[in-house]
């Protein structure tokens, strides 16, 4: 995640935050999607799973294309195209 820069937040939702970001290796303009894995005698949630996997397989011209997931700990962020 060192490569990626939080800018300001675009949003907040039941599972997470996003954020505008900067990737200091391309200068590109990116959204980092920030989810929160809360791990319990369950695992991962199974929301948080259908989400991710959703978020990788989308594509449509009114959305953002995942590029990336970034698994760190508790948390999980998705890299999405601006």
């Amino acid at each position: 995640m060192e490569k990626y820069h939080k800018i300001e937040t675009i949003g907040q939702g039941g599972c997470g935050w996003v954020y505008k970001g900067h990737d200091s290796l391309t200068k590109e303009t990116v959204a980092l999607k920030e989810v929160f894995l809360l791990e319990g005698d369950e695992g991962v949630a199974s929301s948080v799973i259908r989400e991710i996997s959703l978020l990788k397989e989308m594509e449509h011209d009114n959305y953002l294309k995942t590029r990336k997931t970034i698994g760190r700990g508790c948390e999980a962020c998705g890299l999405l195209s601006l």
